[in-house]
């Protein structure tokens, strides 16, 4: 029995799942190039570059831990987020929790379909979850699901 069965009620569905984004990695693979730029321009900016060279690499290796372990799952009862690594539950939202749903999508966002889904709970908290693949989806499919409640 794997852990996301597990973790379901017995009439429980997954509806969507959705995971994090590659655009993760534009940032710190961007940060990594301007270092190494910065390092060929001479020993003026070497402690710069050297910082932001460190900086990127382990900006770098948080996106891939995130990329390769978060996934976002609407169930026919709730959200989830889960992070795979030592299969770990971080957050689970239920329908009857929910007051608003949003999406933000930059250009690139919109362009490479990957954004930030906000929920907004009755009691005025609010959960974020950046850079998932295909937000606008999770949130049709959220917004079909709520409606049937």
């Amino acid at each position: 029995m794997n852990f996301l069965s597990a973790i379901l009620a017995v009439d429980e569905k997954i509806v969507i799942r959705t995971k994090i984004h590659w655009f993760i990695f534009f940032r710190p693979l961007a940060a990594g190039l301007f270092s190494l730029i910065a390092l060929s321009l001479g020993e003026t900016y070497l402690f710069l570059a050297v910082i932001i060279l460190f900086w990127a690499f382990f900006w770098l290796l948080k996106a891939l831990f995130y990329y390769l372990t978060a996934e976002l799952i609407l169930t026919n009862q709730r959200v989830l987020l889960i992070f795979r690594f030592f299969n770990r539950l971080s957050a689970e939202l239920f329908f009857s929790e929910i007051k608003e749903v949003k999406v933000e999508q930059e250009a690139m966002g919109r362009i490479l379909d990957f954004g930030t889904i906000r929920i907004i709970q009755n009691v005025g908290k609010e959960k974020v979850w950046a850079e998932f693949k295909k937000p606008a989806e999770f949130s049709k499919y959220l917004q079909k699901q709520l409606s049937k409640m």
